[in-house]
């Protein structure tokens, strides 16, 4: 079934401002697996060149930093998407790219664009995971791009990351 088939979902929107910092954030969390998982994720991060050249600049940047050639580069893209930003880095020469999604169906435009990629949650049990797909190995590299302010357990995504980059 298609996005345009299926009934329009909607969310309550209650918006609290944090008196410490001034930054509003959302009252009403949604519950993650109906967002990403039982309702076809729409947005494609390749629909947008702002995106698709912030990516390139994001990529070319973590490659320079990284001080290891790129070829020998292990990344892990946490949030992947369609595989925008990951794309960005085998186009530099990376071949060891991974992504992680929780979007059944974002896990599958990556996969046509040929980038491997774990249709899941990013967590704890979940980093074992990817280090099992990347032959024991840690990750080099670690982006996530507007990601971590969806987390609902922000420290447990942290030790995660830790767990991957070990």
């Amino acid at each position: 079934m298609s996005a345009r088939d299926q009934a329009e979902v909607n969310y309550t929107l209650v918006l609290v401002k944090c008196d410490n910092c001034g930054h509003f954030f959302s009252g009403f969390p949604t519950d993650p697996d109906l967002r990403y998982v039982a309702n076809e994720y729409s947005y494609e991060s390749a629909n947008s060149a702002v995106s698709i050249a912030h990516f390139a600049e994001l990529a070319a940047a973590c490659v320079e930093a990284s001080g290891v050639s790129v070829e020998n580069l292990e990344i892990l893209d946490v949030g992947s998407n369609d595989g925008t930003l990951l794309s960005e880095f085998r186009d530099l020469g990376a071949s060891n790219v991974v992504g992680v999604d929780p979007s059944p169906n974002m896990g599958a435009i990556a996969a046509s664009k040929g980038i491997s990629n774990l249709v899941s949650f990013f967590e704890s049990e979940v980093a074992d995971d990817l280090r099992k797909i990347n032959r024991g190995q840690a990750f080099d590299v670690v982006v996530s791009a507007n990601v971590v302010n969806h987390a609902d357990d922000p420290h447990g995504f942290v030790k995660a990351v830790d767990k991957v980059i070990a």
